[in-house]
């Protein structure tokens, strides 16, 4: 919907493609998809565009294939390609729309996690890299001279891998077909705009972005008769990764509003019995933004707040949690509060740093003995992030 109300409202002067030679950042993504067996899948590119037609990128993808035996699910089998890559592309209606082939030859990483109820006791090996090949092909719309979005569509070559289950070898076949959503950001601007401050009227910039980091949990004994801890790939052994995604507007020179997605994960651990699973925290919140804009409005520090809702789901039981009754999965009331700093390094590109307590309560737990007691998850995020600002709006 986002994409669509910007591609109604860019103004097409100043949206196209360019001869020069520019450097672009690619951010992709997109869930499972009913017609590939590849789910969750998160890709980023640097490269560089030579001239109007040729150009070379550095492309990191992360998607799972479901690793299943005799129709049961066994876990996840996570693939993450690393490939340079080959871009022609072909501008069309004034360098507004513009098609692209690629293909690259690389590596791709394997592991094999999450395992379920099958698989519990089983052992599961399997390769750790591989050679791949890439190709696909893709069209974007150029929403401003540095900002296109587009879908992206790719193959990933990898052919047959050996796995031993039980010391018994198979083979899987890790072809993968692949499709992305995505932003491509470039660097400089064909021509610097300054950043909006209209004297009068109440003038906003419409926005998307995107966060990542660490959520940090403060109180890890909030839920009775269970422990949260950190997973085992936290960073440090504490900070959960976190993702987010944002949509939101800047209303006149100090306010705005915007909404805010993301989430992450812990794991349930129950003494004396060990990790009995996951719990994904997921959380959607409408904030106010209040800025003070500095330097012609390209630093902007800022503070946030916001009261919305929280979802925690209990998933990927562990063997300690096989044959226990858990219900950890409920609706509740989520706050945010904190602070951050946004730069803009260009006209309509802001990349910030960003603080903030999140809250969820009002969850509801209940393992074994049939008590359902109330729980609350709470946490410090500390994110990298990007604003992307589309169009300009005016009252």
């Amino acid at each position: 919907l986002a994409l669509l109300i910007v591609a109604l409202s860019a103004a097409p002067a100043r949206a196209q493609d360019s001869d020069q030679s520019r450097y672009y950042l690619h951010l992709r993504g997109h869930g499972s998809s009913p017609f590939t067996d590849v789910h969750d899948l998160l890709g980023a590119s640097v490269g560089v565009n030579f001239n109007r037609y040729w150009g070379v990128e550095f492309a990191v993808d992360g998607f799972e294939r479901r690793l299943e035996r005799n129709g049961r699910e066994l876990g996840e089998y996570v693939v993450a390609p690393l490939v340079p890559q080959v871009r022609f592309r072909y501008p069309v209606f004034d360098g507004r729309l513009t098609p692209y082939v690629l293909a690259g030859v690389g590596a791709a990483f394997t592991q094999f996690n999450d395992r379920k109820a099958p698989a519990f006791g089983v052992s599961v090996d399997t390769p750790a890299s591989t050679v791949v090949g890439v190709l696909g092909g893709g069209v974007e719309y150029f929403l401003a001279d540095n900002v296109a979005a587009g879908v992206e569509i790719k193959y990933l070559i990898a052919g047959d891998q050996t796995i031993r289950i039980n010391g018994v070898s198979r083979s899987e076949d890790l072809d993968s077909l692949y499709t992305a959503f995505g932003l491509r950001l470039f660097f400089p601007e064909h021509k610097r705009a300054a950043p909006i401050e209209a004297p009068d009227g109440i003038p906003g910039r419409f926005y998307i972005g995107i966060q990542a980091g660490l959520a940090l949990l403060t109180d890890a004994d909030s839920m009775p008769g269970v422990e949260l801890r950190p997973e085992p790939a936290a960073l440090g052994g504490s900070g959960n990764y976190f993702i987010g995604a944002v949509i939101g507007a800047d209303l006149g020179r100090h306010f705005g509003f915007e909404l805010m997605g993301g989430g992450y994960e812990v794991r349930l651990h129950v003494p004396g019995r060990g990790s009995v699973g996951e719990e994904a925290i997921y959380t959607i919140i409408p904030q106010v933004r209040a800025r003070y804009p500095l330097l012609n409005g390209r630093l902007s520090p800022y503070a946030i707040a916001g009261v919305g809702a929280g979802y925690a789901e209990f998933n990927d039981r562990k063997p300690p949690g096989v044959g226990l009754d858990i219900d950890a999965t409920s609706w509740g009331v989520a706050a945010t509060v904190g602070a951050g700093l946004e730069y803009l390094v260009a006209s309509n590109i802001g990349a910030a740093v960003e603080a903030r307590y999140l809250t969820s309560r009002g969850h509801t737990i209940k393992i074994a003995d049939g008590r359902t007691e109330s729980a609350h998850i709470d946490a410090v995020l500390l994110t990298v992030g990007l604003r992307v600002y589309l169009f300009d709006l005016r009252f």
